[in-house]
């Protein structure tokens, strides 16, 4: 006979999940959300018509990535030099933004660097 026994779908997923961190997957959780929030609200008016407004936030979100929040610094990751300019011009009502979104997180600083191609 062999020694492998038969368990149910749930008692799978609940054993792979037993170990799981998570409270570290909260945090990360929040952290996305208060990133999210705080990105949708960068809008800027066209000068041509002030009824549309390009929508900085997204084009943002698609184009930067979180990689870890350590000693209160958030080190946020862009895909170009153009939207870590856009991010630098941002900075402090991102910041202002992510501590009012989600204050336990504390996070004290933001750090801005290009992705690098692998």
């Amino acid at each position: 006979m062999n020694n492998y026994s038969i368990i149910s779908a749930q008692e799978m997923i609940s054993r792979f999940f037993e170990n799981f961190d998570k409270t570290g997957f909260e945090r990360s959780n929040k952290i996305l959300n208060a990133w999210d929030k705080t990105l949708s609200k960068i809008k800027r008016s066209q000068n041509l018509d002030k009824e549309k407004n390009i929508d900085y936030g997204e084009f943002l979100k698609a184009h930067t990535e979180l990689i870890d929040l350590k000693d209160g610094v958030l080190i946020v990751e862009a895909d170009h030099s153009s939207w870590l300019q856009l991010l630098q011009i941002y900075s402090k009502f991102l910041l202002n933004g992510l501590q009012k979104e989600a204050p336990e997180l504390e996070i004290k600083m933001l750090s801005f660097r290009l992705k690098t191609k692998s």
